[in-house]
């Protein structure tokens, strides 16, 4: 039998604005949520069959890269091996809110980066990527049959930097397709 994934990503804003006047303070409060994708399981439009997730710590300086193809190789929560080739969700959330705490996320660098979404220039030499702050969350959808191509030997490393000046905790979670 084989596995089956569902799935849904969503961001959620809640507020609350005051201005506290003599007589009255007028208040907005809203809870916005937004859902990017719910994803029931096969390789279509709006499919995954894919997740991979991790905790990592990076210390002051270190990189690594991670391969969106087959992750290692590695194998998935329920020990099945893993073979993406559309990522479909990509979340990264830095689990310190300190200062100090920084990721740099992006192009790892070589013929084999991982171009689909942050290559910049055309060249699989890019590194162009962003800087999540302390406490700070990227969330990447795309539940498109297309996606974001993701291949074996080109096309598949994500390169991940501590890029401030404390040790960081980090949460990866990647969903997509092997078709």
């Amino acid at each position: 039998m084989a596995e089956s994934l569902t799935a849904t990503a969503l961001a959620q804003l809640i507020w609350t604005l005051t201005n506290p006047l003599d007589q009255s303070t007028p208040t907005d409060t809203k809870t916005l949520t937004i859902t990017a994708g719910s994803f029931t399981s096969g390789t279509g439009l709006n499919q995954v069959n894919q997740l991979w997730h991790d905790r990592r710590t990076l210390a002051i300086g270190a990189s690594e890269n991670i391969d969106l193809y087959d992750f290692g190789p590695a194998n998935d929560s329920l020990g099945v091996a893993l073979a993406q080739v559309k990522l479909k969700v990509l979340c990264i959330s830095n689990r310190i809110n300190s200062d100090g705490s920084s990721l740099k996320i992006g192009g790892e660098g070589s013929a084999a980066s991982w171009q689909s979404f942050f290559q910049v220039s055309g060249s699989a030499s890019d590194t162009a990527g962003c800087i999540l702050g302390p406490g700070g969350l990227l969330l990447i959808v795309n539940p498109s049959l297309a996606a974001y191509t993701v291949a074996d030997v080109s096309n598949h490393l994500l390169k991940i930097t501590n890029s401030g000046s404390v040790a960081v905790d980090y949460d990866v979670i990647v969903m997509g397709t092997n078709a």
